[in-house]
């Protein structure tokens, strides 16, 4: 096996892909990223010529649109030739191990950004202390999915075999183990050596010092960063741990990182294509409400006739397909992930080795003229990858981030629109206001006369209705004082009449000297108060409303003068609240007197008779 540079490969995979019409790996979404492109700068102009407010809504959107990536997600079982096929789709074959340790579980995400980097770079991160047990606990739509679907799920199992894991790791790593839990390593190259020691096998036997799988079980994802321009949109190629294996961690580490992909390939054998646990994936897949899927059928170099059997084998999975899922339209692509990487090995010695029999045949079978004699060339086209690129390529064009484009497009259409449309209005509007001052210039001493004159008015109306309030204030307080007073001598009079009724039966009870006491009842005082105030109020009413409706004529006739006439109306007069009853409960009470004290006696007779 061996390992190529970046340069060996694009030169290679560059023109394999302009001879066979099919985007290489870094032109992926090319005319979407251009359209994404275009849409940042036109964005940015936009934001420059718009208001702040409109101008900071534009910059968000600028943000999502530069935070797109494309999620590929490459899914299968174990040792199905995953890692073998993201080496050729990239073009570097032979970077990944695919010798991978029994109990390994490492999601390796390969990222591709548009922008250039000054190096590649690769980040290991480890299982933290808590997360196999959330791992084993699970739950959510995914788990109850899993349970439901997955032949021989056993979520107890699943609890064991992590915590085996966790021991391996701590059996391997030793006094490591606790201070690497949940850090990361970084490293400024992406070497085939440097990921073996994070997710290849390394010896059967636990071995602290060992190098390849060093740190295997303890890895939880790798992330590879690579360098250089691409002209095709942003991509992560996820490649997962793989299904169907004893080890129950591979299949949910794998399942986990389903949900958050854009695109799935799925990687079927030809050796046993279409399994019950290749169904159960897709049905996975199907509830997780997740359509855009990619098959392709790998190791067909390992068949018999990969000319005859390689159709069968495709007739069979699209049936199997049609059966499962009715109405699909799943991309079938028939291939060997080994013939594309060594399609693009240095060593003549690999390509002869591949050119066999069996590859002859099926060369000339799908290649129309003859197979080329270009052997690395029919080893690329044969190996499939072509046509994974290409329906990758579709799916990214027509897929959520050529949606979301395409709504963020309009929405910054809409946005250009409005401003110019409200730019077109200002314009209008200054226009409109440049002729109307000009008019108004020639207006203006025309109209300043009326002006004065319409202020004069308005003076001299403030100025009667100055008068009239001060006269309104003077008669109001002649004619309320008037009313007291007259209230206050009707009082007197009833004071004094009671006082000579309640006088006289005293000197007759006394001089008659058929009681020993006498009491005094000052309800009929209380009776004429009430009486006597209630017939005050009706008339002090009657004065004041005859004194507001005179001031209100007044009024009336001052605003309907000049320029006031119509401006302002005097409603009609809202009736007087009625009178309230005083509080006469303090004249309420009887008055007692003892009749055989002395000093009345004395009083009484120096007091004149009714007759004298």
């Amino acid at each position: 096996m061996h390992e190529t540079g970046s340069t060996g490969g694009a030169k290679y995979r560059s023109l394999l892909a302009i001879l066979a019409d099919m985007p290489s790996f870094d032109m992926l979404g090319s005319s979407l990223e251009r359209v994404r492109r275009e849409l940042w700068l036109l964005g940015e102009e936009l934001a420059q010529r718009l208001d702040p407010a409109d101008g900071t809504t534009v910059s968000q959107a600028m943000r999502t649109l530069q935070g797109q990536v494309s999620r590929i997600a490459v899914i299968g079982q174990v040792k199905a030739g995953k890692s073998t096929f993201v080496s050729a789709l990239i073009g570097r074959p032979y970077l990944l191990p695919s010798d991978v340790n029994p109990w390994t579980t490492v999601v390796t995400n390969l990222h591709y950004a548009p922008a250039e980097q000054s190096s590649e770079s690769a980040v290991f991160t480890f299982f933290g202390a808590d997360e196999w047990s959330r791992i084993a606990d699970g739950g959510g739509p995914l788990r109850e999915l899993t349970e439901r679907l997955v032949p021989g799920f056993n979520s107890e199992l699943l609890r064991l075999q992590l915590e085996t894991m966790r021991r391996r790791a701590e059996q391997r790593l030793g006094a490591q183990f606790q201070a690497l839990l949940g850090q990361r390593h970084q490293y400024d190259a992406i070497t085939r050596p440097l990921l073996e020691q994070y997710v290849a096998a390394g010896a059967d036997q636990v071995q602290p010092n060992g190098e390849a799988g060093r740190y295997a079980d303890l890895t939880k994802t790798a992330d590879l960063y690579f360098v250089g321009p691409r002209e095709g949109f942003p991509l992560s190629l996820v490649d997962t741990p793989g299904t169907n294996d004893p080890l129950l961690v591979r299949d949910e580490i794998t399942l986990l990182s389903l949900a958050s992909a854009d695109i799935y390939v799925v990687i079927l054998t030809a050796q046993q294509p279409l399994s019950a646990t290749d169904v159960a994936l897709l049905r996975i897949l199907r509830g997780l409400h997740k359509d855009r899927v990619i098959v392709f059928i790998n190791r067909i170099d390992q068949l018999r006739n990969p000319a005859i059997d390689g159709q069968r084998i495709v007739a069979h999975v699209r049936t199997r397909l049609g059966q499962e899922f009715p109405g699909s339209s799943i991309p079938i692509i028939l291939g060997s992930a080994w013939w594309g990487s060594t399609a693009l090995s240095p060593s003549p010695d690999d390509v002869n080795r591949a050119v066999n029999d069996g590859f002859r045949a099926y060369a000339e079978s799908i290649w129309r003229g003859g197979w080329s004699t270009d052997l690395r060339e029919s080893l690329q086209l044969c190996s499939g990858v072509p046509s994974v690129l290409r329906a990758i390529d579709n799916l990214i064009v027509r897929g959520s981030d050529a949606h979301a484009i395409q709504h963020l497009c309009a929405f910054l259409l809409e946005l250009a629109r409005s401003a110019e449309v409200a730019a077109r209005a200002e314009l209008g509007a200054h226009e409109s206001l440049s002729l109307q001052e000009s008019t108004q210039a020639q207006e203006s001493e025309r109209s300043h006369g009326q002006w004065q004159v319409e202020m004069n008015q308005l003076n001299a109306a403030a100025q009667d209705v100055a008068h009239v309030i001060n006269v309104f204030r003077g008669t109001l307080d002649k004619t309320v004082n008037q009313c007291i007073l007259e209230l206050q001598t009707s009082f007197l009079g009833c004071i004094s009449r009671f006082t000579d009724v309640q006088i006289a039966s005293l000197t007759d009870a006394y001089r008659a000297q058929s009681q020993r006491q006498w009491t005094a009842d000052p309800s009929s005082l209380r009776t004429e108060f009430e009486q006597v105030y209630l017939n005050s109020a009706r008339q002090s009413a009657g004065k004041l409303r005859h004194v507001e409706d005179i001031v209100r004529e007044h009024l009336a006739s001052i605003l309907k003068k000049g320029v006031l006439e119509g401006l302002v109306e005097i409603g009609p007069a809202n009736p007087p609240p009625a009178a309230p009853l005083p509080n006469l409960a303090p004249i309420s009470a009887l008055l007692t007197l003892d009749l055989d004290q002395p000093w009345w006696k004395a009083w009484l007779l120096r007091r004149p008779t009714r007759a004298g």
